[in-house]
Formats: C-alpha cells, structure tokens, sequence
C-alpha cells in the first residue's frame, strides 16, 4: 500500500489487469445470488448490491492483488453486468439503470454521527480514498427499514 501527498491511498486505475472471471463470478454469487428474493426485485436494490461487491472487491481484491485494477463503481457494474448470468439480459439497459440509480441514491437519507474525544476538542474525521474527495463527520445511507441510530452505529 502507497500513501499519496495528501494521506490517502494512491489506488491507479491506469495499470492492472481486470478481475477474472473466477473471481466476477465469487463476487456475483456472494453479493447478488444469495441474497432474499425481496433484494433482486428492483435494480437500485440490485445496484446497491452491486456497490458492497465493488467496496469488497476494491478493498479486499485489489489491496490484496496490486496486479489487480482498481476500478470505478461505473466501470465495474459494467463488468458484473457482461459477466453475471442474471445480469447479462440487462445490459442493453444499464446506462439508464445507472443513471436511475444514481438519482435514486441522492433521495436516500444518510445516518451517521459526530465521535469527540474524552475532551470535547476534537473529532473524528474521515475521508475517501478517491483523489479530491472531502473529509466529513461518518456516515452512510440508510439501509431500507433501517433506524437512524442503527445506522449512525453501523456506520
């Protein structure tokens, strides 16, 4: 692992090779086909799905395989979608199902929370791994019938 000027990890997505087929399809099982019924009935669902498969694969896969290519969530959706059986129908689709499921994903309400030290001076921080990205208390989306305090600690 690299740390880059500003703290964060230095992931490129100009070198490495793509994931194998073997392990696209470990990810489809394990994320998307063993899943409640219920789950796969909408593809924000499916795609909210599809993004724990890429954070697992991005922090497990690539941090674990520096051959491996980091990629965008936009990129490897494309991916699971040319390579998943049970996705493969849709792809024809996918540029709309993800332009639907972006404008769905900003109307999901976030939980999170603010964690001070024992004296109230400071706080925790966190910031993404993607290059200009922000730091901001912890948070996350809610789950569907998730509570706000669940979430808050999940997160």
């Amino acid at each position: 692992m690299t740390m880059a000027g500003g703290g964060g990890l230095n992931r490129s997505s100009s070198r490495g090779q793509l994931p194998p087929q073997e392990l696209l399809d470990d990810l489809c099982s394990r994320f998307l086909l063993n899943v409640p019924k219920e789950e796969l009935e909408s593809f924000e669902r499916i795609l909210f799905l599809l993004e724990q498969a890429h954070w697992f694969y991005e922090d497990n896969s690539v941090e674990h395989n520096p051959n491996l290519k980091s990629l965008s969530f936009k990129d490897f959706t494309s991916l699971m979608f040319k390579s998943c059986t049970a996705l493969r129908p849709y792809i024809a689709h996918l540029d709309d199902i993800y332009k639907d499921f972006n404008n769905y994903k900003f109307r999901v309400p976030v939980s999170g929370a603010i964690i001070l030290d024992d004296t109230y001076e400071r706080c925790l921080l966190v910031k993404g791994w993607k290059a200009g990205a922000s730091r901001s208390f912890p948070r996350g989306k809610r789950n569907k019938d998730e509570e706000d305090h669940t979430c808050a600690v999940r997160e």
